[in-house]
Order: C-alpha cells, then sequence, then structure tokens
C-alpha cells in the first residue's frame, strides 16, 4: 500500500505542476523587467464625459529582491494607486486606476500612457497604456425634438480608390449634410494615421447645407491592403459618431 501511495503521489505532483505554469502564464501574460503584469492595457470601450470607471492591473515581482512602484507624469483626469506600493519577491499587487470624462477635455479615441517608476535593477522605467472612446455627454434637457433637431447624413462613407503605387497621394471628399433644423456642429475628426489628413469646408452646418470633408492619405512606405479611418463626431443627438473609410490595394515599388 504505502509503494501505491507513493506512485499517486508523484503522479498527482506531476499533473498539478503544469497546470500551475498554465495557470501562471495565462494571468501574467505580459513582461517588463522583473514585473510580470496581468494586461498591458486598459480599454474603456464607451465611456461618457459625465462618467469615472475603474480597472485594475495585477502585477507579480518575478524577482528574488523587492521592487517598490511609483508614478510619474499622471494626467489630471487619471487615479492611479498601486497596493502594495512595494513587491516582495514572488508576490503581487494591483494597480487600480480611474479613469474621470468629466477632467478630460477631448472626445472620441483616445490612447495614453500611465509611466512607472520602479526599483528593478534590469528595467526601472516602464509602461502601460489606457486606450478610451469618450462620447460627448447629452443631458436629457439638451435634446432637441427631432422637429427642431440637427440631423447628420453622408452620401458615401467608403471610398474604394483601387489599386495605386506605395508613394502616391490619395484624396477624397465626403459630404456631410444637414438634414435637420438646426445647426448640425462638427465636434471633432481625427485619423487613425497621421498619414491621413482630414479638413472640413464648415465645422458649423446650418439646416440644408452641407460641409465636404476633404481626406487626403499618403501612401508612403504602405503595401499590400490596406484601409484607413476618419472618425467624425457630430452634436446630431441619434448618430454622435461617424466612421469615414479609405481602402485600396497598395503595391510596393521595387
Amino acid at each position: 500500500m504505502k509503494k501505491i501511495d507513493l506512485v499517486l503521489f508523484f503522479v498527482i505532483i506531476l499533473i498539478l505542476i503544469p497546470l500551475s505554469g498554465k495557470s501562471q502564464d495565462s494571468l501574467y501574460a505580459f513582461r517588463q523587467g522583473s514585473l510580470l503584469f496581468s494586461k498591458y492595457q486598459i480599454y474603456f470601450p464607451e465611456l461618457k464625459t459625465n462618467e469615472k470607471v475603474l480597472d485594475s492591473i495585477r502585477v507579480m515581482n518575478d524577482s528574488h529582491r523587492p521592487i517598490k512602484i511609483g508614478f510619474t507624469n499622471v494626467a489630471y483626469h487619471l487615479g492611479l494607486k498601486i497596493v502594495p506600493n512595494t513587491i516582495e519577491p514572488g508576490k503581487e499587487a494591483v494597480i487600480y486606476v480611474e479613469y474621470d470624462g468629466s477632467k478630460k477635455n477631448d472626445i472620441g479615441f483616445i490612447t495614453e500612457g500611465i509611466y512607472l517608476t520602479t526599483t528593478d535593477s534590469i528595467s526601472p522605467r516602464k509602461e502601460l497604456s489606457i486606450a478610451t472612446n469618450l462620447l460627448r455627454y447629452f443631458p436629457p434637457s439638451s435634446y432637441l425634438p427631432d422637429a427642431i433637431a440637427p440631423k447628420g447624413f453622408f452620401d458615401i462613407k467608403e471610398f474604394n480608390y483601387g489599386s495605386i503605387l506605395s508613394g502616391e497621394i490619395v484624396e477624397h471628399v465626403f459630404t456631410l449634410f444637414n438634414q435637420g433644423n438646426a445647426d448640425l456642429e462638427i465636434l471633432k475628426i481625427k485619423a487613425d494615421c497621421g498619414c491621413t489628413v482630414p479638413e472640413a469646408t464648415l465645422m458649423i452646418i446650418p439646416p440644408g447645407a452641407k460641409s465636404e470633408i476633404k481626406i487626403v492619405f499618403d501612401s508612403q512606405g504602405k503595401s499590400g491592403i490596406d484601409m484607413r479611418r476618419v472618425m467624425v463626431i457630430l452634436n446630431d443627438p441619434h448618430i454622435h459618431q461617424v466612421y469615414l473609410y479609405l481602402n485600396g490595394i497598395i503595391k510596393a515599388v521595387e
């Protein structure tokens, strides 16, 4: 019986070791120096400018010495805290992140960094990130009846430029109509890449008028199937956010 018990003991150990390793790998999927993080980015998919949200990142000390962690260059709209702020070897801590949408003077898709200072001898400075889709909050009292509200309408939202050579410039004009009965405001226009530049002829569009949004795309350094996106944020009570697309095939220059 003793021999059987011993065999069973080693079988259980062999089973538990890989399971334990798999669990740790899945929990801490991102490494910077001696610290392991549960994720490298926090994402708030839809946050309004009157809301606060809270999320967290787990971190473990994978070294043989205690590591102290602090923060630097903390943005005004962020609240950051780590508990505990000194992590013993093999132990973990939690980074708590509070995002106050009312203090962020911007709207749309935003990415920004969380900058850590540590006593890690391998890599003292570390960076995590936050991505947010910040939507403007419209109080119920600000909503106009449909009969006297602005109403944005694009004739098309996507343009295929076909096939071009890398380095060619693509230009296209999208037209935004105001089919409502109040001024339609373009609150923000933002491209997803520095290679794409949007510009509108009118940012405030009277009822019955239109604004032309010209998008210029520089394909230098690009190749293959390509798609560029431009976000347009409006004061339309029903459609706050619209995306315009340029797509096509870019051939490399040999």
